[in-house]
């Protein structure tokens, strides 16, 4: 096993999370760099020459060609990595199953963890088989793209007739039921490997920060559904959303690979999730034998 690691930080675009990782490890002696998949002078070759661990950090984007072209580069990356015993944070695996949500309920089926109940579109024959209101969604998108909440067929034949063309050719839609909350808010939690945090965050105001708050109290059941996700996706530092209904079921409605922060995070949390990132990848480097290419 090589002594010291040296750490590629695989990112898509500059994040203040990506940079405070590649500060933090730096800060504690650690070989590190910061990999711009999107960057055509990067060779796929020096990151293998050098590095011996890999770290995913490429955040679900809108659904443009830029996010289908680093799908793509990274899958074939991070199947290589693992292919030749590399350790890699954020496995190829978890990136599979978040960037597809058919492949993610198709997995989840084996594991009875509850999901809105969905088809895939065809035609307008489709909404024929669900309960309004639906949600109409990309089965590979990111940031809320071509998503919209339907309570009608006419609107749902609508809205695909204006947006169908806007998919790329290899994606297509998935109508799910709707799941109305009571408690009006969605329940995130965050893996951080060795730990997990509960967020409650406002269902209608999602996107604003500062409306979400950690819960200390919440139902076993909860945490147990999310860790049960988290090991059915192999998902090592990322985050699910789930929804409790009126009868008191957890549904999965999301779930990413990796977490996106920012420094105001740290108030909320009341530490640094970047600290937590490198110990979670410095241990798993301490305890598994990888290859490298690295003359150590």
């Amino acid at each position: 096993m090589p002594k010291k690691p040296f750490i590629s930080i695989i990112t898509g675009e500059k994040d203040w999370s990506n940079s405070e990782l590649f500060r933090i490890l730096l800060s504690r002696g650690v070989e590190c760099q910061l990999v711009d998949i999107l960057n055509k002078k990067v060779r796929f070759y020096d990151i293998f020459h050098i590095s011996n661990v890999l770290v995913n950090r490429i955040f679900t984007d809108e659904l443009v060609s830029k996010h289908y072209m680093v799908i793509k580069e990274l899958a074939s990356l991070i199947e290589v990595f693992n292919q030749l015993s590399f350790l890699v944070v954020n496995s190829s695996q978890s990136f599979f199953f978040e960037i597809s949500r058919l492949r993610t309920f198709l997995q989840l089926m084996k594991f009875k963890i509850l999901f809105p109940y969905f088809k895939v579109y065809e035609d307008n024959k489709t909404f024929d088989e669900l309960k309004f209101p639906v949600v109409i969604k990309p089965n590979c998108s990111g940031k809320n793209f071509l998503t919209a909440i339907v309570d009608s067929k006419e609107e749902g034949e609508v809205f695909i007739s204006e947006n169908l063309s806007k998919l790329q050719h290899d994606n297509f839609f998935i109508i799910q039921n709707y799941i109305n909350s009571p408690d009006r808010v969605i329940y995130r939690v965050k893996n951080f490997g060795e730990f997990k945090v509960v967020l409650q965050i406002p269902c209608d105001r999602i996107s604003k920060r500062e409306e979400a708050k950690i819960l200390n109290d919440y139902p076993p059941e909860l945490l147990d559904i999310a860790v049960r996700i988290f090991s059915a996706t192999n998902n090592q530092l990322g985050s699910v959303d789930i929804l409790k209904d009126s009868e008191g079921k957890y549904y999965l409605i999301d779930i990413d690979a990796t977490s996106r922060f920012q420094e105001t995070d740290i108030e909320l949390y009341k530490f640094n999730p970047l600290e937590v990132y490198a110990d979670f990848i410095l241990k798993s480097f301490k305890n598994k034998s990888v290859k490298t290419f690295r003359n150590d």
